[in-house]
């Protein structure tokens, strides 16, 4: 499966804003990474690498509800310990 310019660009971009949160000692979540997407944006003049970064922004906002959506199930592991003991 051959990947456009695009998508391969829009990895890239999406690579060096969790660079730059990392580098920041910051978190890294939504919030943060769309944010740094944003700001890149803002400032990036080469038209390719602007696209890339609005694909990028609305691949996070489509992937991301969906991650909540998985930190709000239960997790099985920690249902089998019985309140007050140990799992160790």
């Amino acid at each position: 499966m051959q990947r456009s310019n695009l998508e391969r660009l829009t990895d890239i971009v999406i690579g060096e804003a969790v660079t730059l949160l990392l580098g920041d000692a910051g978190r890294i979540n939504s919030t943060a990474l769309v944010a740094t997407l944003k700001r890149m944006a803002a400032l990036e003049s080469h038209p390719e690498r602007l696209a890339a970064l609005q694909c990028a922004l609305d691949e996070v906002a489509k992937e991301f509800p969906r991650a909540r959506q998985t930190q709000d199930m239960p997790v099985m592991a920690l249902q089998s310990v019985q309140a007050g003991s140990k799992k160790h």
